[in-house]
C-alpha cells in the first residue's frame, strides 16, 4: 500500500519562509550594528569584483563603439570577432586612461591651486565683500533691525563658505591618498572587467542556463527583457550626462576665460560636476560659483549668472540636437527621483534616481499596456496609459 504524505508536515512548510523572514528581521532590528559590519566586511572582499563590473559596464560602451566602427563586417567568423574585441578592448581602455591622465595631470593640479589661493585669499575677499556690502545696505536706508539681519545673514553664509573650501582641501588630500591606497583593487578590477568584457556572451549564456534551470525559462526571459530595458536606460543616461557636462563645463571655461573671470577652470569644473545631476545640477553650480564671485567682486557674479543662463540655452539646443531625451522621463518624475534619491543616498542618489525611475516607469508603462490589451480582449477598458 502506497502511503500518502501527511497534512501536518505540508503545513510546517508551508510556514518555514515566513519563520525565516521573521528571525532575519528580528537579527536586522536588535543587532544592526553587527549586520552592518558584517555586509561591509563583505563588501571589503568583493570591492574588487564590484569594482571591476562597474568598469566593465562603463568600458563596454566605447568598446562597442570601437568594434562596431572598426570591425563591424567581421560578420560570423569567431576568430575575427574575438580579435576585433580584444583590439576594440584595448582602444577603450587607452581613450579611458587617456581621459583619466589628462584629468590627473592637466586639470587636477591648478583647479588644486586655485583651491588653495581662494582660502588663502578669503579674508581678504570677505573683508572687501564686508565693506561693499556695508556701503551698499547704508545707500538704501534700511532700519537697524533689517541692516543687522542681513548682515548676520552674510556672516553665517560666509563662515560656511569658509568651512566648505576647508573640506574642499582636506577631501582633495584623502582622495589622493585613497586613489593610491586603492592602486591594487583598481589593477584587479581592471583585470575583472578584462575577462568579462572579452567572455560576456559565455558568461550571459551560463547566468542564463542557471536561471532557467531555477526559476524556468519563462522567468529568465522576462529578466533578461528588464536586464536590456535597464542596460539601455543606464546607457542612455551615463552617455547624455557625461556629455552634457562636457559642453557645459568647456562652453563655461571659454566664455569666463574670454571676458577675464577669476578662478575660470575652479568655477567650470564646479559646474561640470554638478550638471551630472540632472536639470537643477547645474542652477546648484551656479549658485556655489556665483557665492564665490560675488566674494571677489559683486559685478562679476551677476555677469556670471547671466553667461550661465545664456550658455544654458545653446547647452540645451546642442544637447537636444546630439542625444535628445536619452531616458524618456517627464520633469516631474525627474525632480522627484532627484528628492528621493538625495535624501536616501546623497549625491550617488541624485545622481543614480532618475535612471532608475526611468526603468520603473517604462516598465509600469509596459504593465499597464498589457493590461489594456488583455482587457479590450475580454471586453473590458481601464484608464489610459502612461
Amino acid at each position: 500500500m502506497e502511503h500518502k504524505p501527511t497534512g501536518k508536515g505540508g503545513g510546517i512548510k508551508k510556514y518555514v519562509p515566513l519563520i525565516i523572514c521573521s528571525v532575519a528581521l528580528f537579527i536586522l532590528i536588535y543587532r544592526t550594528e553587527a549586520v552592518w559590519a558584517a555586509i561591509k566586511w563583505v563588501f571589503a572582499i568583493i570591492a574588487p569584483l564590484l569594482l571591476g563590473v562597474v568598469l566593465a559596464y562603463i568600458v563596454h560602451m566605447p568598446m562597442n563603439f570601437f568594434q562596431q566602427t572598426l570591425f563591424g563586417r567581421a560578420g560570423r567568423n569567431p576568430k575575427k570577432t574575438a580579435a576585433g574585441r580584444a583590439v576594440s578592448l584595448c582602444l577603450a581602455y587607452a581613450c579611458i586612461f587617456a581621459v583619466i591622465v589628462l584629468f590627473v595631470y592637466l586639470l587636477i593640479p591648478p583647479i588644486g591651486n586655485s583651491i588653495a589661493s581662494l582660502a588663502s585669499n578669503f579674508a581678504s575677499y570677505l573683508s572687501r565683500f564686508q565693506s561693499w556690502a556695508d556701503g551698499f545696505l547704508s545707500s538704501l536706508s534700511l532700519n537697524i533691525i533689517i541692516s543687522d539681519t542681513v548682515g548676520g545673514f552674510w556672516r553665517e553664509l560666509t563662515a560656511y563658505m569658509q568651512s566648505l573650501l576647508g573640506k574642499a582641501l582636506n577631501g582633495a588630500f584623502a582622495f589622493t591618498v585613497g586613489f593610491t591606497s586603492g592602486a591594487a583593487d583598481f589593477l584587479f578590477a581592471i583585470i575583472i572587467s578584462a575577462f568579462i568584457l572579452l567572455t560576456k556572451e559565455k558568461l550571459f549564456s551560463q547566468f542564463e542556463r542557471l536561471s532557467a534551470a531555477l526559476f524556468g525559462w519563462r522567468f529568465t526571459a522576462r529578466v533578461s527583457a528588464i536586464a536590456a530595458l535597464v542596460n539601455d536606460t543606464f546607457s542612455g543616461f551615463i552617455i547624455g550626462r557625461a556629455l552634457d557636462a562636457v559642453i557645459l563645463g568647456l562652453l563655461c571655461f571659454i566664455c569666463m576665460t574670454a571676458f577675464g573671470m577669476q578662478y575660470a577652470l575652479l568655477i567650470s569644473a564646479v559646474i561640470a560636476i554638478t550638471a551630472l545631476i540632472p536639470i537643477v545640477g547645474a542652477w546648484v553650480g551656479t549658485v556655489l560659483s556665483a557665492l564665490i564671485l560675488l566674494l571677489i567682486d559683486p559685478m562679476q557674479a551677476l555677469w556670471f549668472v547671466i553667461l550661465i543662463v545664456i550658455l544654458q540655452q545653446i547647452e540645451n539646443l546642442i544637447y537636444s540636437r546630439i542625444v535628445g531625451n536619452a531616458i524618456g522621463l517627464p520633469g516631474l518624475w525627474v525632480l522627484s527621483s532627484i528628492l528621493v534619491g538625495g535624501g536616501v543616498a546623497g549625491v550617488w542618489g541624485m545622481i543614480l534616481a532618475t535612471p532608475m525611475a526611468a526603468v520603473c516607469y517604462r516598465l509600469t508603462g509596459q504593465w499597464l499596456k498589457r493590461r489594456e490589451t488583455e482587457n479590450k480582449k475580454a471586453g473590458g477598458m481601464i484608464g489610459p496609459g502612461l
